[in-house]
């Protein structure tokens, strides 16, 4: 893991996550502006390059935020450079005993049934509990979107509750699963599997 000069890079056996630089645009667009794979999240999807430009600029001026609320990261494939998919997550409130944090994450659909959000969400969380000062990260999804519960419960996530047809999606009422992870529960699975 590095944060040299406010830039995060961290790595794992397939996979590098790490901040933005202007020259992802072309990826980042693609991605963003992607209909399948921005699926559940039409308030993020973009619809022109300009759109998507001004997406990227917001991710890298985060950087020089202090304190930084924003960890907005590109996930690469390690072996082939080909992009992977966007994980992150937003700074929701800060106290003395530490942050709470809302995880976010999408793929490019070739990039599903690979392990790869949940590799990269697995780091991620490591990365906020041991250096970046996170007390509690909460998520969710809704009940329909089985891969990224799937996602959340192979991090160790606890399903905390559900908003029962809470969100108005395709043009129907469906139900949002809500999700969360402690530093304690978390240091409590590690100290259990030994990882």
């Amino acid at each position: 893991m590095s944060a040299q000069s406010g830039f995060l890079r961290i790595e794992t056996p397939r996979l590098i996550l790490r901040d933005h630089v202007l020259e992802d645009l072309a990826e980042h667009h693609a991605l963003f502006s992607d209909e399948t794979a921005m699926r559940y999240l039409p308030e993020v999807r973009t619809r022109s390059l300009e759109e998507s430009r001004e997406n990227l600029l917001t991710s890298i001026r985060a950087m020089e935020e202090q304190p930084r609320k924003f960890y907005f990261l590109k996930v690469i494939e390690r072996q082939s450079g080909a992009h992977v998919g966007e994980i992150g997550y937003t700074v929701l409130q800060e106290t003395p005993g530490g942050s709470v944090v809302n995880l976010g994450y999408f793929l490019r659909p070739q990039m599903w049934r690979k392990g790869y959000a949940g590799e990269a969400a697995e780091v991620l969380i490591k990365y906020a509990f041991t250096v970046g000062d996170v007390w509690r990260i909460e998520t969710g999804c809704l009940a329909e979107n089985r891969g990224s519960e799937g996602v959340m419960k192979h991090c160790g996530m606890l399903r905390e509750g559900e908003l029962v047809q809470a969100v108005w999606h395709e043009g129907a009422w469906k139900t949002r699963l809500l999700y969360r992870l402690l530093r304690s529960e978390w240091e409590e699975q590690h100290e259990k599997t030994g990882r």
